[in-house]
């Protein structure tokens, strides 16, 4: 996998194909991109897992496997640019979540995050200096059931959305309504596209701009130029990387065969991370 091997002590640069061959790095490496949906607290930890969830206590063993074996965890768009700036002797990982549901990202009467939701365990797993708060959620703004309109809690949206690009993550678009692009018209395909990306960009405020799409079912249309840009009544949109569903690890961003609108994933489910880990070595 995509690795640097200088000195550890060394500030991270913006990785570049020419500095990764410098430094002995493997540019060319498989890069897992990781993806999870639902993060649950089942009464029983260890019950088996129902399609699209994660355990709490599997999700913190998952970081506390990456970490183990030198995995240093970057976003989507970094990973789409080649800007892997990554402590030396690290390999890349990319945590995305899709459909903002509330366990990714919850908040307790008291104010305090939810340490058993997916935004908790990131923030424990940084407080050591060692892994930074960083993944990419891809939001819902109109859907049912509405607790996955950006994390539920409609309340704190916009705070949520403005502290996860505060804290370092990405936040990118599922569409407005999960719309599948199979099923739909080019006209609505725009419209869900621009909507998205504007009221994304509206709620966390400042220059942010958002990079990345999410492909709901990984249902891609016809002509994927679409997903590109377009413009629906005057507001125009350009999404630059664009998610699978599946697919096994990433190309690397140096790959001839890395393609940034078909960018692979691993869905964590059982002991596929440990299996997707193993055969990285």
């Amino acid at each position: 996998n995509l690795t640097a091997t200088t000195a550890a002590d060394k500030a991270p640069e913006p990785m570049t194909a020419e500095r990764a061959r410098a430094i002995g790095a493997n540019e060319l490496g498989m890069v897992l991109v990781l993806e999870y949906h639902k993060i649950t607290k089942p009464e029983d930890q260890n019950a088996p897992e129902p399609d699209y969830c994660r355990s709490a206590l599997h999700f913190k063993q998952d970081i506390e496997l990456l970490k183990s074996e030198g995995y240093y965890p970057i976003t989507v768009k970094e990973l789409a640019t080649g800007n892997i700036a990554i402590p030396a002797g690290k390999s890349p990982v990319v945590l995305t979540f899709d459909d903002s549901s509330p366990g990714q990202y919850r908040v307790l009467e008291d104010g305090s995050i939810d340490p058993e939701c997916a935004v908790g365990i990131l923030q424990a797993a940084a407080k050591d200096g060692t892994w930074p708060m960083k993944a990419s959620f891809f939001v819902l703004l109109d859907v049912t059931p509405p607790d996955n309109i950006l994390f539920g809690q409609p309340d704190l949206q916009q705070e949520k959305m403005r502290n996860l690009v505060k804290w370092g993550c990405e936040v990118g678009s599922h569409t407005y309504t999960h719309l599948n692009f199979q099923k739909s018209t080019s006209d609505v395909i725009r419209k869900e596209l621009a909507l998205s990306k504007q009221k994304i960009e509206q709620l966390v405020g400042g220059d942010y701009q958002v990079y990345t799409l999410c492909v709901p079912y990984g249902a891609y249309p016809e002509d994927v130029s679409i997903l590109r840009s377009g413009e629906h009544e005057g507001v125009s949109y350009a999404y630059k990387a664009a998610l699978e569903v599946a697919g096994g690890p990433s190309y690397s961003p140096f790959s001839t065969q890395f393609d940034p609108m078909r960018i692979l994933r691993i869905e964590v489910q059982h002991d596929a991370l440990k299996r997707a880990v193993d055969n990285l070595k």
